[in-house]
């Protein structure tokens, strides 16, 4: 683990060194980090590109109304598809999610009729502890710095910490790459148009203030699921790879500091580095940290809170 980091430390530094201002080297990626009493909800569900438009519509009503304090991963099981990741079976287990569509948050699973009702409780609940991130591009990888506080006294060797890729890829035929990415059409919801999948309605806002979608505009396969850091497992490291304090933690602790570092980093494509991502269509990425808690009695990992970044 100490080597990982001290590669993810190296990755930064060589890409600050090419005539780029002097930086402050006294300061850290998480230095500024806001640690709210707040808990995210994860909205999991099983993706089907076929007919993404099934799980789209709610996530983009749902963060429109909720913003931040939503978070969502769409997990493709389908091994023979583009959007396939291994990781995605262990997550599909554990949770557990039906063939697409199925949702789960947070801990239990909610269906589409329901999901509006059960957001409001599941944001009201207190959370165990907060983390936020801050993402460094650099010209080999994306950095993921996470930072973490405790809001109870707690003793549980189950705390880890993930993060996840997740890419959001233009529904398009890429015909050199002998790959159809578009959805089946629906009519009066998304249709294709040449090589695109476009809206084919304008959506009302949940509050009706605006619309979340533009007729015409094309169609993203939004928050797949497509890389863990940590290969061999879904649910990322224990909190002890990371902190002083072992698995024990006050009110008020915190970790992901320069002194307690979290640092998870994903090579860019062209990077030349093992593990890069390389994909034959168009997508811009984001990344989801997440703290999970393995309940020992039932050795299911449990939501404990979240944060995402989508990058431009």
């Amino acid at each position: 683990m100490k080597r990982i980091a001290l590669l993810g430390l190296a990755l930064l530094t060589l890409a600050s060194c090419e005539d780029d201002p002097v930086v402050n080297t006294n300061t850290y990626p998480t230095d500024n980090l806001a640690l709210p009493q707040v808990r995210s909800s994860l909205i999991l569900s099983s993706y089907n590109p076929s007919f993404g438009y099934i799980a789209e519509i709610p996530r983009l009503l749902l963060s429109d109304q909720y913003g931040s304090e939503l978070t969502f991963m769409n997990v493709v099981t389908d091994a023979n598809n583009e959007f396939y990741s291994a990781i995605a079976d262990s997550i599909t287990f554990n949770q557990p999610l039906e063939a697409a569509p199925s949702f789960y948050l947070n801990d239990e699973t909610v269906d589409m009729a329901s999901l509006l009702t059960d957001i409001e409780p599941a944001l009201a609940k207190k959370p165990i502890a907060t983390v936020n991130h801050k993402v460094t591009v650099t010209d080999t990888a994306w950095l993921v710095d996470s930072k973490v506080r405790f809001w109870v006294d707690t003793m549980n060797r189950g705390f880890r910490i993930a993060t996840y890729m997740t890419v959001s890829a233009k529904a398009a035929n890429y015909p050199t790459a002998g790959l159809d990415l578009r959805v089946n059409a629906a009519p009066g919801t998304v249709i294709s148009n040449g090589d695109l999948s476009v809206w084919d309605q304008e959506i009302q806002s949940l509050d009706s203030s605006g619309t979340v979608t533009t007729k015409g505009a094309p169609f993203y396969h939004s928050n797949v699921l497509v890389r863990n850091f940590n290969p061999e497992s879904a649910w990322g490291f224990s909190f002890e790879e990371y902190s002083p304090f072992g698995q024990s933690f006050s009110k008020g602790d915190i970790i992901g500091t320069k002194t307690t570092p979290i640092r998870h980093y994903f090579p860019t494509p062209n990077s030349g580095l093992d593990g890069a991502i390389d994909v034959d269509f168009e997508f811009t990425p984001g990344f989801l940290t997440v703290i999970w808690c393995e309940n020992s009695e039932t050795a299911k990992y449990e939501y404990v809170n979240s944060v995402f970044t989508a990058l431009k």
